[in-house]
């Protein structure tokens, strides 16, 4: 039996349309394609928007087993 109470959560994004930042709660805006760890199971992501054209990005949430998952996000711009 594995002793999964040692797993670690990773998060890392990507911007490919648009400008903005992406940060968790309260920390410094996460850097482009950096590895940066998840402090809890359940949380929050806060994006801005720094320009007027529609934004896109995948953020990657993966674990220190080597499993991984993708979400898309995309935001059109209200002009």
């Amino acid at each position: 039996t594995g002793n999964y109470s040692s797993t670690q959560y990773f998060i890392r994004y990507f911007q490919f349309d648009g400008q903005g930042t992406l940060q968790y709660n309260g920390t410094s805006p996460y850097l482009p394609n950096d590895l940066y760890p998840l402090q809890a199971k359940q949380f929050r992501l806060y994006y801005t928007s720094n320009s007027t054209e529609s934004q896109s990005f995948d953020v990657w949430i993966s674990d220190n087993f080597g499993n991984e998952r993708q979400l898309n996000f995309e935001f059109n711009s209200s002009d």
